[in-house]
């Protein structure tokens, strides 16, 4: 499969809908794959993907 080039522009979070205003640590871009290896890239708030991504008692330890 051969790549292409895509430009990228971040909008507003997709946790909780807000703009997200650039810093150093944002805004986060989280690009996510199907299977079949079709993509898209989502942005969101540093504190607004922890929150949500996962209960951390619940991983293994050594996770994050």
């Amino acid at each position: 499969m051969k790549e292409t080039e895509a430009k990228v522009a971040w909008g507003p979070c997709c946790f909780c809908g807000q703009s997200i205003e650039p810093t150093s640590v944002e805004p986060c871009r989280l690009k996510v794959e199907t299977q079949g290896g079709a993509w898209q890239v989502w942005f969101c708030h540093a504190d607004c993907f922890k929150t949500r991504i996962t209960k951390l008692h619940d991983l293994e330890p050594g996770i994050f």
